[in-house]
């Protein structure tokens, strides 16, 4: 895990998609770089637990894009969005089974100018991307 600290120090991008993160998303992100600004856990089959600790893991981060979907989220929407960095502006919960009161709060937050979830952004990010 050492080695991975060592290079992430300038990381802007991090796709973990398509991983088994259950339960591990503590470990993984605890030394995400301040740089991070493009985070992708699609089908991570994350938890509510997962999800707090994700919350807690970017606070420190300049992080302006999360892809959370495909991950069971009902109810965490809330606590998610009190805990990421207000740099956060675009947020894609795509098959998600969340509830009344996430959708609630998604919409409120796009309402307020919170969140954004124009998908063209994306795609400025992604052709900024490397794939190794």
């Amino acid at each position: 895990m050492s080695s991975f600290t060592q290079c992430t120090k300038q990381l802007r991008f991090l796709d973990l998609s398509h991983n088994i993160l259950t339960n591990h998303v503590a470990e993984l992100l605890s030394s995400v770089p301040p740089s991070l600004h493009w985070l992708h856990l699609d089908d991570c089959q994350l938890t509510k637990a997962d999800v707090a600790n994700l919350g807690l893991a970017v606070q420190g981060t300049n992080l302006r894009w999360l892809d959370l979907s495909r991950n069971t989220l009902t109810g965490c929407v809330t606590q998610l969005l009190n805990s990421v960095p207000p740099s956060l502006h675009n947020l894609r919960v795509e098959d998600c089974q969340l509830s009344a009161a996430d959708d609630d709060c998604l919409d409120e937050a796009k309402r307020s100018g919170r969140l954004s979830q124009d998908d063209h952004v994306a795609e400025e990010w992604e052709k900024d991307m490397w794939y190794l």
